[in-house]
């Protein structure tokens, strides 16, 4: 047994006070103090140290395993010095009582060596400490090298500071510990610091293991059912009760007492408090762009690429899709069937420019498919406008000469625009279609890309709503986002006064993604249909899918580009050698 499977027999031994009744009673744990101590114990055996972050509910009796664990660390090791931080006065006495009652509990314990805010254990090697200190400054409780650390309620720290002020005094070695755990503040001032926290330590960045712990998981959160006869009542009840919630009647009944009880009956309250989900608990900050059930709509649509690769050239003409585990295009669907024929789709390619250099921004594209709404595929990478260009180039002619539409605004995309156009000779530019444009007899606009202002901001984000929207109520062509990086996006997407923005990373693959809704919505294809169940889910490594679906060269998208690139030709007036014939036909070749 090592020290935490001894911790945990120890405090099942020893009396704490029950939150409900407040009787002092064996410490037994929870449901949801068994979900952490075994993501701890996991960590421990594969690190031996802890870094947790733990996004939780109230009531959850998180601090209460947390300090009774440092507890039983500073009795197993000689030389600690631990740290518990709580971030108001007030809260500070109530999170000291779980060690202090440990302590007195404990048969042999010196009473003299249990002060008001420290605790000695004696060893033969150097006694450890542990002591209680509060968020009142970024200096709170420094000095010296803490051994482990307790960042309670960390979201609602007052400066930003405390959290590198603290976490950087911590040993880095074996043996450490750091535990944050808080319940969610929003995504800004004094709860943006557990927020980014949070996110990184959700994509793996950090170091950190993320835990959520849900009320829904706690037993304590019922009341007879008869308090909610008539659930699901609400758009709220709708979604807790649905998959993957499940929530019973029982459980309804107890938020709708709490809710008014504690939460003024306001929903965002409850859902900051008692969240069910990370993305509710954050979501609740400031005006998010994207209503909650978009939200719980795009996250349901989440499922896992067919493949990853990158789009290559080869010889001459062709180019090809190359199968690759960490290659930059995330693949949904295949622009043709099993048999290697085109699917006679109508696609579309929202693009997002980047400068390219090391630590910017990410160049992106997505591409939609106009008649069933599904993410077709994703690209997000550092390169430059030309390399962005060629991507976008064998990527448009790939899923059946769609129409692209690049951003200009940000990130030298008129120099991505300018290489697709007169480089590469890209045959299906999007032409800006602004307010004048729909007027009866009036021309084309030679406008080429997308212009982002403070109108079409909003433009582009009133088009994919509008397509979550169609989803939801199973219309036609609703959006089937697929790409989870696409909703974590969309997810921190913001109102701020007149315009948009996300709020942490970078906001390219739902730019991209925006500006193709908007690029179906005024250029739609003839018909809309629904997103089939399964497209070539699972390609025989024998058929021609191996052979066409993953190598497409020189084939029958190469003939159509042909056939269309010469038909615009000859309405250009051009001859061979690409001269055209008149101050006419060159006008007519602008945007091509």
């Amino acid at each position: 047994m090592n020290w935490l499977d001894r911790a945990e027999t120890l405090l099942s031994r020893l009396p704490i006070k029950n939150r409900a009744t407040h009787r002092m009673v064996p410490f037994h744990l929870y449901r949801n103090q068994k979900i952490l101590m075994e993501k701890i114990k996991e960590q421990w055996e594969k690190e031996r140290k802890l870094r947790i972050i733990i996004l939780k509910a109230r009531r959850v009796g998180m601090s209460s395993l947390v300090d009774g664990l440092l507890w039983c660390y500073g009795l197993a090791f000689p030389n600690k010095n631990i740290k518990i931080l709580s971030h108001l006065a007030g809260t500070s006495d109530e999170l000291f009582r779980v060690p202090s009652d440990l302590s007195r509990a404990c048969p042999g314990f010196p009473l003299a060596d249990i002060q008001m805010k420290r605790i000695f254990f004696r060893h033969p090697g150097g006694d450890s400490t542990i002591t209680l200190a509060t968020a009142g400054t970024p200096e709170s409780g420094r000095g010296g090298t803490l051994s482990a650390l307790h960042l309670s309620e960390a979201a609602k720290y007052p400066a930003a500071e405390i959290f590198t002020a603290m976490i950087t005094s911590v040993a880095k070695g074996d043996e450490s510990i750091i535990v944050i755990e808080s319940t969610a503040n929003g995504r800004e001032g004094p709860g943006l610091p557990f927020f980014e926290y949070w996110n990184d330590a959700v994509q793996g960045l950090n170091g950190y293991i993320p835990v959520f712990l849900s009320w829904l998981d706690d037993p304590a959160c019922v009341l007879p059912a008869e308090g909610a006869d008539d659930a699901p009542a609400t758009d709220l009840e709708k979604e807790l009760m649905a998959a993957p919630f499940h929530a019973t009647k029982e459980q309804i009944a107890f938020m709708r007492v709490t809710m008014a009880a504690e939460c003024r009956n306001l929903e965002h309250v409850w859902l900051t408090e008692y969240p069910h989900s990370p993305r509710v608990a954050f979501q609740v900050s400031g005006e998010p762009a994207f209503a909650r059930d978009e939200l719980a709509y795009a996250e349901r649509t989440v499922k896992e690429p067919l493949c990853r690769g990158k789009f290559v050239r080869t010889p001459g003409t062709g180019f090809k899709f190359l199968k690759d585990s960490v290659g930059p295009v995330f693949l949904w669907r295949f622009p043709f069937d099993k048999n290697g024929k085109a699917d006679g789709m109508k696609y579309y390619i929202g693009a997002d420019s980047a400068a390219g250099v090391e630590g910017g921004d990410f160049a992106a594209y997505c591409v939609l498919c106009g008649q069933t709404g599904e993410l077709a595929a994703r690209f997000a990478e550092i390169v430059d406008p030309e390399t962005l260009a060629d991507q976008l180039d064998i990527a448009g002619r790939w899923f059946n000469n769609a129409m692209i539409n690049p951003e200009l605004t940000g990130g030298l995309g008129r120099w991505t625009l300018v290489k697709l156009r007169d480089v590469f000779r890209y045959p299906n530019i999007c032409r800006w279609k602004g307010r004048f444009d729909r007027k009866r007899g009036k021309d084309i606009s030679n406008a080429l890309g997308f212009e982002m202002n403070n109108a079409t901001r909003r433009l582009i984000i009133d088009a994919t709503r509008s397509g979550l929207r169609m989803g939801m109520k199973n219309e036609p062509g609703g959006l089937q986002v697929h790409d989870a990086a696409l909703v974590s996006q969309i997810d921190q997407c913001t109102l701020k006064e007149w315009r948009w923005e996300v709020e942490k990373d970078h906001d390219d693959i739902l730019v991209a993604y925006a500006i193709a809704c908007l690029t179906r919505e005024e250029f739609p294809p003839p018909r809309m249909q629904f997103a089939p169940k399964t497209i070539l889910d699972q390609p025989t490594p024998q058929g021609k899918l191996a052979e066409v679906g993953v190598t497409v060269q020189k084939s029958e998208l190469d003939d159509i580009f042909i056939k269309e690139m010469k038909q615009q030709m000859r309405l250009a007036g051009l001859r061979a050698n690409m001269r055209a014939t008149g101050r006419k036909q060159i006008d007519r070749l602008a945007g091509i």
